[in-house]
């Protein structure tokens, strides 16, 4: 089922692989390890498989494991991030965007970006680095961009737009679905939001 689920959504072996990827046949659950920056493990996602569980279960945050001051991929990211970062909301949209050749992504995996997510990012872009929002095409994800450039403003000057996803097209990981690639959408200047 889980292994379904996952072609389902376009995912290679590879991506499974270098994502640590993994199956927790007590819980019926996919794993997603959530490394830090330098890709030590330090919590653990679980996305459940039933249906009557919530969709995703972090692990509790302790002294190791904050995840309102982690990105999730920025230990795969930090090292190719110059003149463009991708920031997203889930942790299967930060795969896709791999998968299509962007390993400059990240994502908040959260309701919105925090203060020291931000701080977290301010210390692997130049002053160049133009920051793209990719929100999930729901009332939620909509309503998260505003809150999003203004978290980011108060402590970056960098260029900043946001990829609006068409009708139909919820996610990053939906546009891997298609088979095409974040290229395929404009970007719109932060400050319409």
């Amino acid at each position: 089922q889980a292994e379904t689920f996952l072609i389902e959504r376009g995912f290679n072996k590879e991506s499974v692989k270098k994502f640590g990827i993994g199956f927790n046949i007590r819980e019926n659950a996919i794993t997603i390890p959530f490394l830090d920056t330098y890709g030590n493990v330090a919590g653990i996602t679980y996305r459940n498989m039933d249906k009557n569980k919530p969709k995703y279960v972090n692990s509790a945050d302790d002294e190791v494991f904050k995840k309102s001051e982690l990105l999730y991929g920025l230990d795969k990211a930090r090292k190719h991030i110059k003149d463009k970062v991708f920031i997203v909301e889930g942790y299967f949209d930060v795969m896709a965007l791999h998968e299509m050749g962007y390993p400059e992504s990240v994502a908040y995996c959260g309701q919105s970006m925090t203060d020291g997510q931000v701080n977290l990012l301010s210390k692997y872009i130049q002053s160049n680095t133009k920051i793209f929002l990719i929100p999930d095409n729901d009332k939620t994800g909509m309503r998260q961009v505003a809150n999003n450039i203004k978290l980011i403003r108060q402590r970056l000057r960098n260029p900043i737009g946001v990829i609006e996803l068409p009708d139909g097209i919820k996610d990053a990981n939906d546009v891997l679905e298609l088979g095409i690639t974040i290229d395929h959408f404009e970007s719109t200047h932060h400050e319409m939001f």
